[in-house]
C-alpha cells in the first residue's frame, strides 16, 4: 500500500511545487488589477489636469483671494500616483481675476484614499451647486475642471457661486491632502 501511495504523493508534491507559484502570481496580479480599478483617478491620462479652484470673497464685493489645486500624472512616471500641487494667492482683496499671482505652496503624491477625497469633493460640489442661492453682489466661487491635453479642451467644468458662504468642501479637501505632508517644492 505504501509503495502505491509514495509515487502519488510525489506527483502531487511536484505539481504543487510547479503550480502553486503560478496560482499565487495570478492572484497577486488580479488583486493589483482590482486595486487599480478602485483608484478613483485611474482614468486620468498623462497630460490631463484636474484643476480645483476656490475664490474666497474675503473683502465682499471688493475681492478676495484664490486657492488652486492642480492634479496630474508625473511626466517621469505617467503610470504612477497622481501629483497634487497647492497654489496659493499672493494678493488679497483683488477684484480682477487676472491680477492674482499664485505661488506653489506644497506638492504631494496622492494615495488612493486621497484620490477618493478628490472624487468625493467633486461630487459634493456638484450636489451643492444644484441648490438655489440668493442673488447678491459677493460670493465664494468654486470650480472643478478637467483639461485634456490630447483633445486640447476643457472636458469637464463645474462652477458654483456660494452666496450663502456655507460650502467648506475645498478647505476640508485642502486639509486632507496637504495638512499632514512634508512640503515638496520640486
Amino acid at each position: 500500500m505504501l509503495q502505491k501511495l509514495v509515487p502519488i504523493l510525489f506527483v502531487l508534491a511536484c505539481a504543487a511545487f510547479v503550480l502553486l507559484p503560478k496560482i499565487i502570481a495570478s492572484d497577486n496580479q488580479e488583486l493589483a488589477h482590482q486595486t487599480e480599478a478602485h483608484a478613483p483617478l485611474a482614468n486620468l491620462s498623462w497630460g490631463d489636469t484636474i484643476q480645483l479652484q476656490a475664490f474666497y470673497a474675503d473683502c465682499g464685493e471688493f475681492g478676495g483671494h484664490l486657492e488652486r489645486i492642480k492634479i496630474f500624472l508625473p511626466t517621469s512616471s505617467p503610470e504612477g500616483q497622481p501629483i497634487a500641487v497647492l497654489l496659493l494667492d499672493s494678493t488679497n482683496c483683488e477684484t480682477d481675476q487676472k491680477q492674482h499671482l499664485l505661488f506653489k505652496a506644497q506638492q504631494v503624491r496622492l494615495s488612493v484614499s486621497q484620490q477618493h477625497k478628490v472624487e468625493e469633493y467633486m461630487r459634493d460640489l456638484l450636489v451643492y451647486g444644484q441648490q438655489k442661492f440668493p442673488s447678491v453682489n459677493a460670493s465664494n466661487g468654486f470650480v472643478a475642471s478637467l483639461y485634456s491635453q490630447e483633445m486640447g479642451v476643457k472636458i469637464v467644468d463645474i462652477r458654483v457661486f456660494d452666496t450663502r458662504f456655507t460650502f467648506d468642501g475645498f478647505s476640508r479637501l485642502r486639509q486632507s491632502l496637504f495638512a499632514n505632508s512634508s512640503a515638496s517644492h520640486d
